[in-house]
């Protein structure tokens, strides 16, 4: 069962006969299942009565987790993005390949790239690419064989390190429909200016507020 905040678990441990439920059940900030069973007993034999390894047991701790790979132009992974989708509303992650076969969470010594980029180095460049605020929206575009791509962080963090690969492109940047939204139109505009062929401003007014090109 849910604990008041919503963000943890009570639930009876599989290993000691357990009448009242005394395992509390967690995630720690970097993903990391946290276990604590009050009658003592400890996490290897808590995951061992269960069967389950610690990634299983991560898998079913988060409501919904979905990454996003960022691929460098060879086609090799260089980053992820970590969507979590909570009761109380979704966080977004970064994380790295660690260098014993882990993730470290942490962007350390890692040059940010467009999403999608082998895609929009190989697509026609007559083609408009579309800059959506994430993840979720580029997907979306990139089913309607369209050519879209977008950052990572979201709104307001397009930064000028990821211009050279728009060189001479037709831009059109879909804004999510708030102040951010405005705002990440306008930095894109700016990093792009000089660099792009061209770059276009399209938002969506009539959709309520947050709404963005998905909806």
């Amino acid at each position: 069962k849910r604990t008041g905040n919503g963000e943890s678990f009570m639930a009876i441990c599989p290993a000691h006969d357990d009448n009242d439920p005394s395992l509390s059940i967690g995630e720690a900030a970097d993903g990391k299942v946290l276990l604590k069973c009050h009658a003592g007993c400890g996490f290897d034999e808590v995951h061992t009565a269960l069967g389950m390894t610690m990634a299983q047991l991560s898998n079913h701790i988060a409501e919904e987790k979905i990454t996003y790979d960022y691929l460098d132009e060879s086609g090799k992974l260089s980053y992820q993005v970590v969507r979590v989708d909570r009761p109380k509303g979704k966080t977004f992650r970064q994380r790295r390949p660690g260098k014993h076969g882990d993730w470290a969470w942490n962007m350390k010594g890692v040059k940010r790239l467009p999403y999608r980029l082998p895609e929009l180095l190989e697509a026609d460049k007559s083609l408009p690419v579309f800059i959506t605020e994430g993840e979720k929206d580029a997907d979306r575009l990139r089913g309607l064989g369209l050519v879209a791509t977008t950052n990572s962080g979201g709104g307001g963090k397009f930064t000028p390190d990821l211009a050279e690969w728009f060189q001479g492109r037709t831009v059109v940047v879909l804004t999510d429909n708030d102040e951010v939204g405005q705002k990440h139109g306008e930095e894109v505009t700016g990093v792009l200016d000089g660099i792009s062929a061209s770059t276009k401003v399209i938002s969506f007014p009539e959709l309520s507020k947050g709404g963005d090109v998905s909806d």
